[in-house]
Order: C-alpha cells, then sequence, then structure tokens
C-alpha cells in the first residue's frame, strides 16, 4: 500500500471567533493500515473539525491557515480534490504560504498527478517548509 506522509495541523474551537482557535500541529501517516490519528481517532472527528473549520472561515474568511487547517481535514478524510480547493484558496490568500504549497503537492501525489505534484512540493520547500 502507498504510503504518504501528511503534515496535520488540528483546531480545538472553543467558540467561533478567530481569538478562540488554538493550533495542534503533529504528523500524521495517510494511506497506511495503521494510521496514526494523532488528536483526530474518527470519521465524525473529522467531520467536527471540518464543521468548526468552516464556521471559522465564516467569521475570518481572509484566514488563510484556516482553509490549510480544513484542507488537513479533507486530506486525512482523502478527499483530495476538495483538500486542493481548500489549499488553492489558501495559496490565493497568502501566496508565500509554504505549507499550502507543499499539502497541495501531497494531495496532487496522492491522485497521481507527478507533474503538479513535484511543482507545488518544490514550490513549498523554496517557500520555507521543511519535510
Amino acid at each position: 500500500m502507498k504510503r504518504l506522509t501528511l503534515c496535520v495541523a488540528i483546531l480545538g474551537i472553543a467558540g467561533c471567533g478567530s481569538d478562540a482557535i488554538k493550533q495542534k500541529t503533529d504528523v500524521h501517516n495517510a494511506n497506511t493500515e495503521e494510521k496514526d490519528t494523532g488528536s483526530v481517532k474518527t470519521e465524525a472527528e473529522l467531520d467536527k473539525a471540518i464543521a468548526d473549520y468552516t464556521e471559522a472561515i465564516r467569521v475570518k474568511p481572509e484566514d488563510a491557515m484556516t482553509y490549510v487547517l480544513r484542507g488537513f481535514a479533507y486530506a486525512y478524510k482523502h478527499e483530495f480534490d476538495t483538500a486542493i480547493a481548500d489549499y488553492s484558496e489558501a495559496i490565493r490568500l497568502d501566496p508565500a504560504h509554504a505549507v499550502a504549497y507543499y499539502n497541495r503537492g501531497l494531495a496532487y501525489k496522492a491522485l497521481g498527478d507527478k507533474m503538479k505534484a513535484d511543482a507545488d512540493l518544490a514550490k513549498g520547500r523554496e517557500l520555507g517548509f521543511k519535510d
């Protein structure tokens, strides 16, 4: 089975305002039989995280990092096209967002689009992402 490592940041949201967001970053393995899911353990928790990120985006739509975080959750669910859309929006909002480029590259890689994957992974590294 193909192994894909994703850098995943999980938000704990208590309330809806941007001040209520705290970040916890972990590295997790997706596409493996034995996933280390860290803070996110179930499909229901991923769905809740996505709902929370969506509400945070509604409150503060210009926050690129929230799009990246929701993209992580979608990638965890193997919804790579939706993850790519969120990473792309983060890049539109912050063209120097290394994590957004790198993780979009990982999502393209998971979909088998080597050319786009390589370009985004390289751009993420160029902007300072350390893998």
